[in-house]
Parts: structure tokens; C-alpha cells; sequence
């Protein structure tokens, strides 16, 4: 027996024996266990980094029982999460929803098990081959049992109190939103058939995507601990707790979606045609992928769509409300462009805002709102024309020559030089002809009538600061309709 041999042989002695505890069935309950779960996932993490820094992955003999011991690795990790899940579930205050969660996460740990059971008996067989076989030693059931307590301690520590827990509400509610454009790339995961499942991993499911989501998550979790838990304010305001059961609910049903891509990637995908690793698979690809994708994606995208209107309700209740007058867009009012950079700014912040133009309120945070806007617009731009034309007693004028003649007194701009129309109808007055030309020149870009229209916002602050920040930069356009760069407060619009 060689030094490493002689090595590995004494210290996997442990891992040898939890594993060897694990594949008698009449052990089941203690093996799903948290106690038990975390043991072995130690003795795995430290076997399986010990392997590594000899260079195991590069080995014909140890490189299969390095497999075997990265298999229980990731199999007990994501049974300690589930569990997790599992016995917080009751806790979390989740938004009610028509599911089956209760009834799904015990058939995903009986399919943990029974894949942790496979990867045991596979590394306790390879072990054997690589001369690691002993008698190993006696584990104790008992060392793993639940804790019971019986007493409950008394609240008696005292609450922290927050001066303006508003600005850490709005903000970490605001963030909950915002990653709403990040997994948007998942929602076609719903809609999909199991058989397709295959099609999306790693294309759309890949661990680098899910572990960018997985750390902002992460960070909310911070964040309301540091700044909102066992404060005052959340012993009054349920909705926190419910917030923070969502996001925590969601980071472990992600962090397990990301341990199982990893291992697909990672284990699976390069090696499905090898004889050994078929041996070896815990869990049939099929289901593996069932289990990633129905299970831990789609639930972790049900519960965060449930709770952003939560997050709405929670930034209404604590946004600062203000209002302000600012000018439409000098480029064709409020086109395609300026009305989706609106819409961005509303969203982004998720609080309430209106618009109000001629006593009518709009709704400003989807475009189609603001094109209805823009039809009011045009239509005062065109009143407000014919009525300047008819005073000055142009009414008469070729429509080419009183283009030209408005242009000269700054009354309008012309952007095609010819703005053809059609030739005037019979029967048809002069007036008429000018007030079609005028909506049909106007409506298509051609022209455009200067005036000092503003429209009025109320609402959230913080969007309304960007907003006025937005219309100060000329809603992203010259006056041509060209794009100019906005200001760097504005960066997330971009995405």
C-alpha cells in the first residue's frame, strides 16, 4: 500500500461509515436528517478536496471514487436545503397559492434519498477496488436525533428601533422587483413539457446564470437582516416577515437549482455515454432534469412573481409622494423612445405615479398609456395650428408654401423636405384640406408644431426625480429625434 493509499485508507474511514449507515433502508429517518445530512456532506467536501489536490481527477484508478464521493457531496447538500424548506415551509407566511408544494418536496427527498443510497453504495464499492475497504466503525443513530426542547425562553430582548425603516423598506422592496428582468429568461420554463427540459439545460439553466440570481438573493437576505429584522417596525408591519419568508424560501429553492446545474454540467453532460457513470448516476437524467426544473425553478419562480405586488404594497405604504410639472418631449411628444424610458423609471421603482394632462389621469407606467397621451397632444398641436394659421389669414396658402412660411417663423419643424399630401378633394374646402394635411403630417413625423405643452406627474418621488432628471435630458433625443446618452443616474435603463 502506497503512502496516499495508506492515507486516504485511515481518514475516509468516517465518510466510509456514514456512508455504509446510509444504504440500510431502516435508517431512512435518520439519514434525512440535518444533523446526519451536514456530517456526511462534511466528510464528503473534505474527501472529495482532498482527492482533488492529489490530482484524482487525472487518475484512472482513484478518478470513479472521486465521483462517487462528489455525487454524496452534492446529493446531502441539497437534501439539508430541502429539508430546510421543508420543515421552515409552515413558517415562511407564504403568499397562498394554488400548489402542490407540500405534497412534491416529500417525493423530491424520497428521490434525494434514494440517490444519496445509490452514491453511498457506489463509493463503498469503489472503495473496495481501490483497497479503502475495513471493517470501518460503528455509528450511532442517537448522535443524530432530533433536539427536543420543551421549554420556550421569554422575548425579553428589547426591539431595535428604526428611525425611517421606510428607506430600507423601499429600497430592498425595490431590488425584490428588479430581478424581475434578470429571470425573465426562466418564465418559458412554466410553459414547457418534461420532455423538453433537456432543450433549456444549460442554454437557459446553466449554473453561471443561476448563481448571479442566487447572490442577489443572497443579498436581500442581508440586507433585511441588517437593517429590518428584530426592529420595532417589524413586530408592526406583517407584510416584512412575509417579504422575508419569500426571499428566503426562494434562495434555497435556488441554491439547490444551482448545486443540481453544476452537477449536470459539470458531471452528467461529459460523461453520459461512460459505462462507469451510468453505474454511478444517482438519479435517471430524466428525472434529474424534472427535479432542477419542475421542482426548484418552478417553484421558486411561482412565490416570486406572488410577491411583487407585495413589494408594490409595501413601497405605496412608505414611498414619499410628491409632484411636478415638466415639458413633453421636444421630438414628436411622447413617441416609442421617451414613453418606454418613462415606463423604465416607474417600474424600476415599483411605486405608484399618474400622470395628469387637461384634468384626465394616465397611466405612465406602460407606453400604450403614454401613446394616448401623445394622441392629446397632437390634437391641441393641431387646434392650436389651424387657429395661428386662420388669424394670420394663411389659410389660403399652398400647403408646401405655408410650411415653408411657419418654419420661417419658428412655428413648426419640417423633417422630410417634402411632406407630400394628397391633392384636395372635390367638394372639399381649402380649411379642410389643411386641417387633414395638418393630422396626417403631424401623425406620420413629417412635421411637428412647437409649443410649451408640460404634463404633470405625481407620485413616488424617487421616480419623479428621475423623470424631471430624463426631461432635462431631452427624454434621449436631440431635437431631430436622434439619441443622445443619458446621464449616468440613469444607467439602468439601458437594460
Amino acid at each position: 500500500m502506497s503512502d496516499f493509499d495508506r492515507i486516504i485508507s485511515e481518514h475516509c474511514i468516517r465518510l466510509y461509515s456514514l456512508s455504509v449507515f446510509t444504504i440500510d433502508d431502516c435508517n431512512k429517518g435518520i439519514v434525512l436528517n440535518r444533523r446526519f445530512l451536514g456530517k456526511l456532506n462534511l466528510e464528503a467536501t473534505w474527501m472529495e478536496e482532498t482527492l482533488d489536490a492529489a490530482g484524482a481527477r487525472k487518475n484512472e484508478r482513484w478518478f470513479p471514487f472521486r465521483e462517487g464521493v462528489s455525487a454524496i457531496k452534492l446529493f446531502s447538500s441539497v437534501a439539508y436545503d430541502v429539508l430546510h424548506v421543508k420543515n421552515s415551509f409552515p413558517y415562511y407566511n407564504l403568499i397562498k397559492r394554488e400548489n402542490n408544494f407540500e405534497d412534491d418536496v416529500e417525493i423530491v427527498l424520497d428521490e434525494l434519498y434514494a440517490g444519496l443510497k445509490k452514491a453511498t453504495d457506489y463509493v463503498i464499492k469503489r472503495a473496495k477496488n481501490c483497497g479503502l475497504h475495513r471493517d470501518g466503525m460503528l455509528i450511532d443513530g442517537s448522535e443524530f436525533s432530533d433536539i427536543v426542547v420543551s421549554a420556550v425562553l421569554d422575548e425579553d430582548r428589547k426591539l431595535r428601533h428604526i428611525e425611517n425603516p421606510g428607506k430600507s423598506l423601499i429600497y430592498l422592496s425595490t431590488e425584490f422587483m428588479n430581478l424581475k428582468s434578470e429571470i425573465t429568461i426562466f418564465n418559458k420554463l412554466t410553459t414547457l413539457e418534461k420532455d423538453e427540459y433537456k432543450n433549456y439545460i444549460p442554454d437557459c439553466v446553466s449554473e453561471e446564470t443561476l448563481r448571479l440570481v442566487l447572490v442577489r438573493f443572497h443579498n436581500l437576505q442581508s440586507l433585511y437582516d441588517t437593517y429590518l429584522s428584530e426592529s420595532d417596525i417589524e413586530s408592526v408591519d406583517k407584510r416584512l416577515k412575509i417579504l422575508r419568508g419569500h426571499i428566503s424560501f426562494i434562495y434555497h429553492m435556488l441554491k439547490s437549482a444551482t448545486d443540481f446545474s453544476h452537477y449536470y454540467e459539470r458531471h452528467i453532460l461529459p460523461r453520459k455515454t461512460s459505462i462507469f457513470f451510468k453505474s454511478l448516476l444517482p438519479v435517471k437524467e430524466d428525472r434529474f432534469l424534472e427535479i432542477t426544473i419542475g421542482f426548484f425553478m418552478n417553484y421558486f419562480l411561482e412565490y416570486f412573481n406572488g410577491a411583487t405586488e407585495l413589494c408594490k404594497d409595501v413601497i405605496n405604504s412608505y414611498a414619499e409622494i410628491g409632484e411636478m410639472d415638466v415639458p413633453i418631449p421636444a421630438y414628436r411628444g411622447f413617441h416609442v423612445r421617451p414613453s418606454t424610458l418613462v415606463s423604465k423609471i416607474i417600474n424600476y421603482y415599483g411605486g405608484q405615479v399618474k400622470m395628469v394632462m387637461n384634468g384626465v389621469e394616465y397611466n405612465p407606467s406602460t407606453p400604450l398609456e403614454l401613446f394616448r397621451v401623445n394622441e392629446e397632444i397632437n390634437a391641441i398641436k393641431r387646434v392650436k395650428l389651424f387657429e395661428m394659421v386662420h388669424k394670420d389669414k394663411l389659410d389660403q396658402m399652398e400647403l408646401c408654401e405655408l410650411l415653408k412660411v411657419l418654419e420661417k417663423k419658428d412655428e413648426v419643424v419640417i423633417y422630410n423636405s417634402d411632406p407630400e399630401y394628397r391633392a384636395i378633394s372635390a367638394g372639399e374646402t381649402h380649411q379642410e384640406y389643411l386641417k387633414g394635411a395638418f393630422a396626417y403630417l403631424l401623425a406620420s413625423g413629417k412635421i411637428d408644431i412647437k409649443m410649451n405643452i408640460t404634463v404633470k406627474f405625481i407620485g413616488d418621488k424617487r421616480s419623479l426625480d428621475d423623470i424631471k432628471l430624463l426631461s432635462e435630458s431631452g427624454y434621449g433625443e436631440d431635437k431631430f429625434g436622434n439619441n443622445i446618452s443619458l446621464p449616468k443616474k440613469l444607467s439602468y435603463l439601458k437594460s
